[in-house]
């Protein structure tokens, strides 16, 4: 049985699952009035009252315990809607509690449908490598400062762990500490 809803408690998922119940489980029964939906929608109206749990804490849980094929199917059911429910939701007035039940059922069938998205391995390649070309400056400008310390104080191992991953693109002098630093590591 569930327990009472927290609002809008804030604090670790588990602890709040615990506290409340906030388990896929125990998702709340959600009835869509076809009324209230525009009717290019309404055929999403079963899907929504399936996976737009309004408690995130619940929605995350319920979508993670559902088999990996069927939240593949959701994502690619709902896909094709999406600039139609955006629209929609776009055209409500800017106060929620002014929108009929079923848009804000709608919207929590978004946030599912975000959720459910799972980057393919392309995706992924593609952001990691946007990540390295972001961060690079940062992290070599760290590794820079430490391995100054480190070669200072003739820490030739340290020099080289922070150095070489950063190799290709490292400046001269950091370029002629990693040289000198291999060169000076003891011997096995």
């Amino acid at each position: 049985m569930r327990k009472k809803d927290p609002g809008f408690e804030v604090g670790a998922a588990w602890l709040l699952q615990q506290k409340y119940g906030l388990y896929g489980e125990n998702r709340p029964e959600i009835v869509i009035d076809p009324a209230q939906v525009p009717e290019e929608l309404q055929p999403l109206i079963p899907t929504a009252e399936r996976w737009a749990i309004g408690c995130d804490v619940t929605r995350l849980d319920y979508i993670h315990k559902q088999p990996l094929d069927e939240v593949r199917r959701f994502h690619e059911f709902v896909r094709p809607f999406r600039e139609a429910i955006d629209a929609w939701l776009d055209a409500l007035p800017g106060d929620i509690a002014e929108w009929p039940d079923a848009a804000g059922h709608f919207m929590y069938l978004a946030i599912a449908h975000d959720e459910a998205y799972e980057p393919t391995p392309g995706e992924i390649r593609l952001r990691d490598e946007r990540w390295e070309r972001e961060t690079r400056p940062k992290r070599i400008e760290q590794a820079s400062l430490a391995a100054a310390d480190a070669f200072q104080r003739r820490k030739y191992v340290d020099v080289v762990e922070l150095l070489q991953p950063f190799e290709p693109f490292l400046g001269r002098s950091d370029h002629g500490k990693l040289v000198y630093a291999r060169k000076h590591l003891p011997k096995p």
